[in-house]
């Protein structure tokens, strides 16, 4: 008998996939693909540094871990660059020293937190 909640996350993931992602381009190093991903916190400012005033924009690609290029191994790392209308994003390690976190809790999606270069 398969999991039920498993397999509804499955169902969920490609339909987030079909109707509410838009097309990014992950590269690390000389290696680039494009790929899904939905977008989530637009333009959400955190402050960096409240002494010197510093803040910085960030966004959520929420991926289908399935979908993930070869070269990433599912595991978005510092350093990669996302490209998403014409802007370029890092991987920003926003809760300690982890880019990125399970978005369901089968795996089945991942959430890659970065911020605007």
């Amino acid at each position: 008998m398969s999991n039920m909640l498993a397999d509804g996350a499955e169902v969920l993931a490609e339909c987030m996939d079909d109707f509410a992602s838009s097309e990014i381009t992950y590269a690390r190093g000389d290696d680039s693909a494009s790929m899904l991903a939905t977008i989530g916190d637009p333009d959400l400012e955190v402050e960096v540094d409240g002494e010197l005033g510093l803040a910085t924009r960030t966004l959520v690609f929420i991926v289908t871990v399935a979908n993930l290029p070869s070269f990433v191994s599912s595991n978005p790392a510092v350093g990669d660059e996302i490209t998403f209308n014409s802007n370029t994003y890092k991987p920003y390690p926003f809760d300690g020293i982890y880019v990125w976190e399970n978005s369901d809790p089968y795996g089945k999606r991942i959430r890659i937190y970065t911020e605007k270069i």
